[in-house]
């Protein structure tokens, strides 16, 4: 791919198909993490800057210090996800990260998470790393329900780029992962015994009171920055259960041009 298309989209907040002939289904939020405005021009906001780029899985990458990430605030988050989410149809989450130094990381350094902080009833979906190995606290604010796998028998290589795909539905939940020893032609992980289905962190008023999306840290309230030496990259957020054959590879940023925003709402398939 040739760098100056990576210019074209730098993010895109997708509400409608404009046409049959797309068969892989569109996030509900991708940002590429190429430079700052694919984060700022959706809303977000550097946290701790200034943020620094790295090369990454296409393009460019964000780029850990143990301080600094991109947050979304709770406006923008009604905006992305509030009007057009489906509990009921489940959640994939989908991005490309690297460290350097897994063999020895301690501490804990937040790739994607959305938390509603709101006392002992917080609601959180969380896509991290824990001590070298890949951990997902998932809890449902309403019911207090949760689980929180951790993957300590998956081996993270150095320098390795991964892709990794997470995707929770009613009772199931399921962690793909492709580069080094692992290939997405099958699951990693699988969990077939949640309770029910997670729901989307909703906005919680009162003290302490705050919800959030951050790319780079757990959030504001639990700490766990990506460390020097660790890069996340091309996040997509889809309101379904998708395989990563099923959502396809990062999409040729041009090709964005091609979806309306936010014009046509049609109706999700339910998996």
């Amino acid at each position: 791919m040739r760098k100056e298309l990576t210019y074209c989209v730098t993010f895109v907040l997708v509400f409608s198909v404009v046409s049959s002939a797309v068969a892989a289904p569109l996030p509900v939020i991708y940002t590429t993490l190429d430079n700052e405005a694919s984060i700022t021009d959706s809303g977000g906001a550097i946290v701790n800057g200034p943020a620094s780029f790295v090369p990454g899985a296409v393009s460019n990458a964000l780029s850990g210090n143990g301080s600094v990430y991109a947050s979304w605030d709770n406006t923008d988050l009604a905006g992305i996800f509030d009007s057009v989410w489906d509990n009921d149809a489940g959640s994939t989450v989908d991005l490309y990260f690297r460290g350097d130094h897994w063999d020895t990381h301690s501490g804990d350094s937040g790739l994607w998470t959305v938390v509603d902080r709101y006392g002992g009833s917080d609601g959180y979906m969380i896509t991290s790393v824990r001590n070298g190995s890949l951990r997902f606290p998932y809890k449902d604010s309403y019911t207090g329900y949760n689980e929180a796998p951790h993957l300590t028998g998956i081996t993270l290589d150095n320098d390795v780029t991964y892709r990794l795909t997470v995707r929770q539905h009613d009772t199931d939940f399921e962690v793909y992962l492709d580069g080094g020893a692992y290939s997405n032609s099958s699951p990693i992980y699988a969990d077939y015994t949640w309770n029910e289905t997670i729901a989307f962190p909703q906005y919680n008023a009162g003290p302490p009171g705050g919800r959030e999306m951050n790319i780079g840290n757990r959030s504001q309230w639990f700490g766990g920055t990506l460390q020097s030496g660790e890069w996340v990259d091309n996040v997509r957020v889809f309101n379904g259960y998708y395989t990563p054959a099923e959502i396809g590879p990062i999409p040729e940023p041009c090709s964005l041009l091609l979806l309306s925003v936010g014009a046509l709402l049609l109706p999700r398939k339910r998996r």
